[in-house]
Order: C-alpha cells, then sequence, then structure tokens
C-alpha cells in the first residue's frame, strides 16, 4: 500500500507542476475594448485546463496523504 501512496504522490507532483507550467506559458486573454483593464476572472482555455490539471493534481495528493496516514483494521 506504500508504494501506490508513493506512486499516486509522485504522479500528483508532476500534474501539479505541468499544470502550473501549462497556466504559467498560457498566452493572456485580449480584449478588443481598449478603454477597460482586462477582468481577472477571465481566463482562456488554455489557462482552465492548466488550473484543472493543478486541481486534478491536488486531488490525487490527498488521496494519496490519505492512503500514507490510514490505519486500517483487521478483521
Amino acid at each position: 500500500m506504500r508504494r501506490a501512496a508513493r506512486a499516486l504522490a509522485v504522479a500528483a507532483g508532476v500534474l501539479v507542476m505541468l499544470g502550473v507550467v501549462v497556466v504559467a506559458t498560457a498566452p493572456p486573454t485580449s480584449f478588443g475594448w481598449f478603454a477597460y483593464a482586462p477582468l481577472p476572472l477571465a481566463l482562456s482555455g488554455r489557462q482552465l485546463l492548466g488550473l484543472a490539471i493543478v486541481v486534478v493534481g491536488l486531488v490525487l495528493a490527498g488521496v494519496a496523504l490519505g492512503l500514507r496516514l490510514g490505519r486500517h483494521r483487521r478483521s
């Protein structure tokens, strides 16, 4: 079980780093109107994809931590 937790932790770390790289390298969202500052919540598709990858990585990290710290009762 510890191998599975370690493998999940490595996969989670890779996914989080990949998501951060995708978000950081995504081009900014452009708007046609020049008089207003762009909305901070307007994200491009690539930025949303990167954030989704980060969330999946964080969920996997939680699962790995739960497997690592969880205690099993013997029946």
